[in-house]
C-alpha cells in the first residue's frame, strides 16, 4: 500500500477522514475510498496534516476528521456473505475529467475511478458488496485480505449510457464501411514508394 498515494487522493479531495475501527486499526478515507493505515500510531488532525504535508497556512481549506468506526453498512471483514467477484471490462472511459474503469457485476456495470486503485502496489481482485439497504460498494482484496473499500463512481447515468451507445453504433458503421479492416501505419506509406 502506498501511503503517499492515499494522501494524494485525500489532498485532491481536500478531505482526510481517519476511521478508528478497533484494536488500534485505522483506515483513511478521501470520502470515496478507504484504506488501512497499517501500524501508524493513533492519529489526530495535527498529525494527519504533518504526515501528509499539508502546510499550516492551508489547513483551513481541508476537512479533517477522526471518527470511531466506518460509515454505516460498510464491512471491512475479509469475507462477507453474498459478495461477488467483479469482472473487468477491458476499456477505460474518460468522463468529466475522470478515468473510469467499468466492471461487470450481477446488478449491471459498476465504475471504479482509476485513481482509487493507485494506492495498491499490486493488482487487486475487486468484489461487489452491498450495504443493508442495498447500496453497492467494492472491496479490493489481495488474495483473501481486504486492502481497501471503494464506492463506485456515480457515473452510471442515462447520459453516459446514451453516449456509449452512440459511440458503439458509430463504431459498427465505421467497421462495416471497410471492405478489409486494416490498421494504417506510417511505415506502410514507405513500403509503397
Amino acid at each position: 500500500m502506498k501511503l503517499s498515494k492515499i494522501g494524494a487522493l485525500c489532498k485532491a479531495n481536500k478531505r482526510f477522514t481517519v476511521h478508528n475501527v478497533g484494536h488500534g486499526a485505522q483506515w483513511l478515507s478521501d470520502g470515496y475510498a478507504c484504506y488501512p493505515l497499517g501500524d501508524l500510531p493513533e492519529l489526530c488532525e495535527e498529525e494527519i496534516a504533518v504526515i501528509f504535508d499539508v502546510p499550516e497556512d492551508k489547513r483551513n481549506k481541508f476537512y479533517f476528521e477522526v471518527k470511531v468506526g466506518l460509515p454505516e453498512g460498510l464491512d471491512i471483514s475479509d469475507s462477507v456473505e453474498g459478495e461477488r467477484e467483479l469482472t473487468a471490462i477491458p476499456i477505460g472511459i474518460v468522463w468529466r475529467g475522470e478515468v473510469l474503469l467499468p466492471y461487470k457485476s450481477e446488478s449491471g456495470v459498476l465504475f471504479v475511478n482509476r485513481k482509487h486503485l493507485a494506492p495498491f502496489e499490486e493488482v487487486m481482485t475487486l468484489y461487489e458488496r452491498r450495504t443493508k439497504n442495498g447500496a453497492p460498494y467494492i472491496a479490493a482484496k489481495r488474495g483473501m485480505i481486504v486492502e481497501g473499500i471503494i464506492t463506485p463512481f456515480g457515473a452510471a447515468t442515462q447520459e453516459l449510457a446514451d453516449l456509449i451507445c452512440e459511440v458503439g453504433r458509430e463504431m459498427i458503421v465505421t467497421a462495416g464501411a471497410r471492405e478489409e479492416p486494416s490498421q494504417m501505419s506510417f511505415d506502410d506509406e514507405d513500403k509503397d514508394e
